[in-house]
């Protein structure tokens, strides 16, 4: 197993991760994906390639979160180290 292979798992863990805390505070706020997607201008499509295939989000999507939710970034880069 090489280096890359690793590290790029690693990666799209953390991605996931963070995919599935965006997620988690969407549906605390009661949001659809596609009211979300509206709010936050982005294609429906898009958001779930977020919250379910480890797609980059962009760094101003998640300043724009945290201000949103009023929850610190932490919460979405280290979702296993807070409890909601």
């Amino acid at each position: 197993v090489s280096k890359w292979t690793i590290e790029s798992a690693i990666w799209t863990s953390i991605l996931l991760q963070i995919g599935q805390a965006i997620k988690k505070a969407r549906n605390t706020e009661h949001m659809t994906r596609e009211k979300f997607s509206r709010a936050v201008g982005l294609f429906r499509a898009h958001v779930q390639s977020i919250e379910n295939d480890g797609q980059f989000p962009s760094i101003q999507l998640l300043f724009f979160l945290a201000r949103r939710f009023h929850i610190s970034l932490d919460q979405f880069l280290f979702p296993e180290e807070k409890i909601w």
